[in-house]
């Protein structure tokens, strides 16, 4: 089976942020409060039936690591995904697929001008 992804996937594909808590800690008579950075869990969806849909992002994840589907991209989505950065990437579904490239249907760039 295979399959083309675009940007939402790769979005939704995340699951944590990033996050900064302020702890305190007793060194001898001295006690210091330091910020820890860490990832936690992104908030759930408010819709139930969109949150199991990102849900099952693991299940796909894991469905093109033990390629029994293939996944696709294409030139555009490429380019719309770099701009906006990788993310975190610490609770990613998709880490370790292979996404393949296939040829665009229609280039919309083109259409600019």
């Amino acid at each position: 089976m295979r399959i083309l992804l675009d940007n939402g996937i790769f979005i939704h594909s995340e699951f944590a942020e990033g996050a900064v808590q302020s702890t305190q800690f007793q060194w001898d008579d001295a006690k210091q409060r330091v910020k820890v950075q860490g990832f936690i869990r992104k908030a759930r969806h408010k819709d139930s039936e969109f949150q199991r849909h990102n849900d099952a992002l693991f299940t796909i994840g894991r469905l093109i690591r033990e390629r029994r589907i293939q996944a696709y991209v294409y030139n555009e989505l490429q380019f719309e995904r770099a701009r906006g950065g990788r993310g975190w990437q610490a609770c990613y579904a998709l880490k370790g697929c292979t996404i393949n490239h296939c040829p665009t249907a229609l280039e919309r760039s083109r259409n600019f001008g």
